[in-house]
């Protein structure tokens, strides 16, 4: 990958650092009052030296937290909470880690976004059927149970974290692939259980995994010992920031001019696919979900928006486009 090999000079880790779950997982307690976010990362870190944390640059609060014997990742969610931001877990498997400076969190983000813009490339179409339909029934699931729904307006702020946090995870996972290399069998990882595995540069090597409801660790393992390389475990706390009224219709404007132009762009029967895979992923949608996105202001403007690029297509591309416009229509109500 691209950003691994720009990122290589970063990957000086000592390999002191191990596999990181054969020995007990630490607890965390700590007291901490009215403390900058990244002191309070720090004071965790030192009680989960094999785990790297890290807040993005915004970060810059100070937050008051109370833990007695919490998981690692009780604690940074315990953070997070205070920031009123969001935290993401994910994994990296590497020759020699980072060095003497870790990675950022910017570092991490980049990464992340490279790794699974590949990682969708690469799927199946069914695969990317599947992990759809997961999606759809996380949603569907939201609200109930406890579980809590997006803030309406969480797209009025800046959070480079949200857009990786909004899916599914699962601790045990069915995981089944005979003689794959490394990389594939961390795509089958992230497809079971997702959470993103960052791969760096080199890791290379043959694996095979079989089995029914395996936790993660393990499988983490045998993926780092396949490629002669050790895993470890990460964690970044986000803070918010606000947009302007502005900023979120410049994003909203790029956003849908660069979805636009590159839906044109494809073959006819790449387009007829898409159509038919947005129009069932919109006609599933449950009720809960589609009140939250008539809440969002901006899901009013980018509906306005796509009525108003329709009256610019040609009659016949109007007609190929009719079903999702339909479809959106009948979820905003219109």
């Amino acid at each position: 990958m691209l950003i691994l090999r720009r990122c290589l000079p970063l990957l000086l880790l000592a390999g002191a650092l191990g596999l990181g779950y054969a020995e007990e997982a630490p607890k965390i307690t700590l007291e901490a009052a009215d403390k900058p976010v990244a002191e309070v990362l720090a004071l965790i870190q030192a009680q989960a030296p094999k785990v790297q944390l890290c807040a993005t640059q915004a970060s810059t609060a100070n937050v008051t937290v109370k833990l007695t014997d919490a998981s690692v990742e009780a604690a940074v969610k315990a953070v997070a909470k205070a920031l009123k931001g969001t935290c993401l877990r994910g994994y990296i498997i590497e020759r020699t880690g980072p060095g003497e400076t870790p990675y950022t969190a910017a570092d991490y983000i980049d990464f992340i976004k490279t790794a699974r813009d590949e990682w969708r490339r690469r799927l199946t179409p069914e695969q990317t059927k599947a992990l759809d339909e997961r999606v759809r029934a996380y949603f569907r699931g939201l609200g109930q149970g406890g579980q809590e729904m997006p803030r309406p307006d969480a797209l009025s702020y800046d959070d480079p974290l949200l857009r990786w946090t909004m899916s599914p995870t699962a601790e045990k996972i069915n995981l089944t692939a005979d003689a794959v290399t490394v990389q594939q069998g961390c795509d089958l990882f992230m497809l079971e259980s997702g959470y993103t595995v960052l791969v760096e540069a080199g890791v290379e090597g043959t694996v095979t995994l079989t089995g029914q409801g395996q936790e993660l660790p393990p499988l983490l393992d045998k993926l780092a010992e396949a490629g002669k390389a050790k895993w470890r475990e990460f964690y970044l706390v986000s803070q918010p920031v606000k947009l302007s009224e502005q900023e979120v219709d410049q994003r909203a404007d790029k956003a849908f001019g660069e979805m636009w132009s590159g839906f044109w762009s494809s073959p006819p029967e790449e387009r007829a696919k898409d159509i038919q895979r947005v129009v069932e992923n919109l006609n599933g949608i449950p009720p809960v979900q589609i009140q939250f996105i008539k809440a969002m202001p901006i899901a009013q403007k980018m509906f306005a928006r796509m009525f108003k690029a329709t009256m610019t297509l040609t009659p016949a591309q109007r007609d190929e486009f009719q079903p999702i416009i339909q479809a959106v229509g009948k979820i905003m109500g219109q």
